[in-house]
């Protein structure tokens, strides 16, 4: 009894010490204080996003379509959440773009979370015999992705595992527009479906009239959105989106600034820089197409996978609705009408690599492809070149080549990979491990968009002297190569 009457007795002098340690914190006399400790605790969390070197991150990542880069946007976004960076998500047509910026909490910004049901097993399950055979007949689309499909059901089995994925609410946003007259009209196959146009619209002013002036109005577009984001004077909203339950619509700090100190996430980009477009923040020693921000630690990670795979993937895309519902919507006319089911794989990929027209989307990807190897070597020729920047003892620049075969046959490595080229306050353990739980059960067919994720699968697909063919073609040749 005398135990339990101490033990209260201790317990509610505490507390009174508790009560008496508040009204001394909170009177009148110590107020000045308060508000200055106040100030101090913001600056810190301001900069607590800071690499370890002592400055921010901008990384870049660029990755085609049929690269993976539906998969890397939703990566993307969840990775910018886990390490406390801001997301700079940008979306490009051929005529227009749009850019949107979002902050952690610090900067006045928050997160926006859903949930996602996934299968419970990881990945590294292998197809079964029949969906292998499957896979490996086809040339007729549904029938081997509905089998494959068919086949990863059965060995998933089991309820599934629900997860909480998360992104930056849009604390600000701009759109960007060339005048008809420097962009011919088309429906662009590589082009993102941009929102609706608001208030916040920039359109170069002025007309095109020569092969120059066409080119510098594209070079404008490309750097316009990140100009106006990493240099300009816009500001970001504190508490921007009304649906928040304290939703404080005051104007808040810069963009530049929110970038600067807590670093930036930017892209999956889809279309590759323009050769010889140069950004404020460029040097004559820097890769004049690669963004290289000043006094960050910069990192471009180009996302590549094998040509034929993605050609294969190209195939069913513009063949299925199903498959690319979002390039359906933008399409005038469905794809059925645009290629003939009855073409085949084999004959759709010769025709298409073989024709000398510009709506040739298999071309236009070949083209891409060329520039990314390129941009490759390039770049990591001019990453060994850079010297030590002035806010961190490391290279200020570093290019970094993602494989999608890499991230499909073995995700945990391939962000050991990521991270090993990153300088985040987050402890790396506790990042991977969040993002491997998150995302390693990604990588399974469900018979629409993901047909087929094993290595190779989408080449076994082709007839032999389909291949044969391809591999006499020297465009194709030098592509491989260049790719690694």
């Amino acid at each position: 009894h005398r135990s339990r009457r101490r033990a209260v007795d201790a317990r509610g002098e505490q507390a009174a010490r508790s009560v008496r340690m508040q009204r001394r914190w909170e009177s009148p006399a110590r107020l000045p204080c308060v508000r200055l400790l106040q100030q101090l605790l913001l600056i810190i969390s301001c900069y607590e996003t800071r690499g370890a070197d002592g400055c921010g991150l901008a990384l870049s990542v660029y990755a085609l379509p049929k690269t993976g880069s539906t998969f890397l946007g939703k990566f993307l976004k969840h990775f910018a959440v886990q390490s406390r960076l801001c997301k700079v998500h940008e979306l490009r047509q051929a005529c227009a773009s749009h850019v949107e910026v979002g902050c952690p909490s610090s900067w006045g910004g928050h997160s926006r979370c859903h949930t996602v049901a996934v299968d419970p097993k990881p990945q590294g399950r292998r197809l079964s015999a029949r969906s292998k055979a499957a896979t490996k007949r086809g040339a007729n689309a549904k029938g081997s992705a509905g089998a494959a499909a068919k086949g990863h059901s059965r060995a998933a089995g089991g309820p599934k595992r629900r997860l909480r994925r998360c992104s930056w609410a849009v604390q600000a946003n701009h759109s960007f527009q060339l005048p008809a007259s420097c962009c011919k009209a088309s429906v662009d196959d590589e082009g993102d479906k941009l929102p609706a146009r608001g208030q916040s619209l920039a359109e170069m002013s002025g007309d095109c009239v020569s092969s120059s002036e066409i080119a510098s109005a594209k070079h404008w577009l490309e750097r316009a959105p990140y100009t106006w984001a990493a240099y300009g004077a816009a500001r970001l909203d504190n508490k921007a989106d009304a649906s928040h339950p304290k939703a404080e619509h005051t104007e808040g700090p810069r963009i530049s600034s929110a970038l600067q100190h807590a670093g930036f996430v930017r892209g999956p980009l889809r279309r590759l820089p323009h050769e010889g477009s140069a950004t404020p923040a460029l040097s004559s020693t820097d890769p004049p197409d690669l963004p290289n921000f000043t006094n960050m630690l910069n990192v471009v990670v180009l996302h590549t996978r094998h040509p034929l795979e993605a050609f294969v993937s190209q195939f069913f895309c513009v063949t299925d609705d199903k498959v690319c519902p979002k390039r359906a919507k933008m399409k005038a006319q469905p794809a059925s009408q645009t290629v003939k089911p009855a073409s085949g794989l084999d004959e759709f990929i010769l025709s298409e690599l073989a024709s000398n027209h510009s709506s040739s989307s298999l071309l236009r990807m070949l083209a891409s492809f060329e520039q990314l190897g390129g941009l490759i070597v390039q770049g990591q020729r001019a990453a060994r070149a850079h010297g030590p920047s002035g806010c961190a003892a490391r290279p200020s620049f570093t290019v970094v080549h993602s494989r999608y075969e890499h991230m499909v046959s073995n995700f945990s490595d391939w962000v050991n990979l990521l991270l090993d080229h990153l300088s985040l306050k987050v402890p790396r353990a506790e990042l991977h491990k969040s993002l491997y739980d998150q995302f390693a059960t990604d990588f399974v067919p469900d018979g629409r968009h993901k047909h087929s994720l094993l290595v190779g699968s989408n080449v076994a697909k082709l007839q032999p002297s389909t291949l044969r063919a391809l591999g006499s073609m020297p465009r194709i040749r030098a592509a491989v190569e260049a790719l690694g």
